[in-house]
């Protein structure tokens, strides 16, 4: 996954207000408005004896991943989630499994929206 890249069809459908539509209906509640991790969610998750915050897209590993890592990332449920589906095993996160309820355009079009945030 951390050498692929969007597929040339996809970088041609993205429509920037779409896939912001997506990150606000898919992600903002936990990663927030700024992709810091810090949304609505993020304290009440740890509150509730969750193991992590969302993961801030704008520092750390969310800011220097490839586009086949945060399409990975996207598509298993977290860094962890993609790490344990590759070996068979379920995944403990509470981010979901997009994979199972976006399509794969929406999948690439969310990490075109990311990688623009990010100024990447």
């Amino acid at each position: 996954y951390p050498a692929l890249t969007r597929p040339e069809a996809f970088v041609a459908s993205y429509d920037q207000a779409e896939a912001a539509e997506l990150y606000r209906v898919n992600c903002v509640v936990c990663h927030g408005e700024s992709l810091r991790g810090d949304g609505v969610m993020a304290g009440k998750l740890l509150a509730a004896g969750g193991s992590a915050a969302p993961a801030n897209m704008m520092d750390g590993d969310g800011s220097t991943a490839t586009e086949g890592e945060l399409f990975a990332w996207i598509s298993f449920g977290s860094r962890t989630g993609f790490a344990l589906a590759m070996v068979d095993q379920p995944n403990p996160t509470v981010m979901p499994v997009f994979r199972s309820l976006l399509t794969e355009e929406d999948r690439w079009h969310l990490v075109q929206y990311i990688f623009g945030k990010q100024g990447r």
